[in-house]
């Protein structure tokens, strides 16, 4: 908490110094906010909206609704200040953020499935050299064969029939 305090100061003397806060003002403002959350290494998610926040409310600005993984997203690519102030750097920083998520997401999902199918193929393989799980008795002898051929995925397919069997 001590943390915040500083900034509210801050704020607060230029809230009640001025009819009106100056771009130069606002900006100081949004400075002090991502100062203060650069400094404190250990800070939790909720306290670094809440500076944020708190700091919005002291411009005049909208509440940021969004979750902290984002606002860290952007502060790491150096937009707190355009966060804080919401501004259209921040808007278009946060959108190409969004792309860059989904784009990781999507590749996450494709190299999922690949793997996914790639299983599917081997234990169809696997079936069709083997049938569909070996009688127990021959399983071992079977995946040490198909060890000293170099089919792992064979042997895996072989080890999930042991254990299931």
């Amino acid at each position: 908490m001590s943390i915040i305090k500083p900034v509210l100061a801050i704020t607060a003397a230029v809230t009640l110094t001025a009819c009106g806060l100056t771009e130069s003002d606002k900006t100081n403002i949004a400075k002090a906010t991502c100062s203060t959350i650069a400094e404190t290494r250990n800070l939790d998610g909720a306290m670094r909206l809440q500076l944020v926040n708190e700091a919005r409310l002291d411009l005049g600005e909208k509440l940021y609704t969004d979750d902290d993984e984002r606002l860290i997203g952007l502060y790491q690519r150096g937009h707190c200040t355009d966060l804080t102030l919401n501004n259209e750097e921040y808007r278009s920083a946060d959108l190409a953020y969004s792309l860059d998520l989904l784009a990781r997401w999507e590749a996450e999902v494709k190299a999922r499935i690949e793997r996914e199918e790639e299983k599917a193929r081997y234990a169809i393989q696997s079936m069709e050299m083997y049938g569909p799980c070996p009688a127990k008795s021959d399983i071992t002898s079977i995946a040490i064969q198909a060890l000293k051929d170099g089919e792992t995925r064979h042997y895996n397919f072989l080890s999930e029939c042991s254990k299931n069997s």
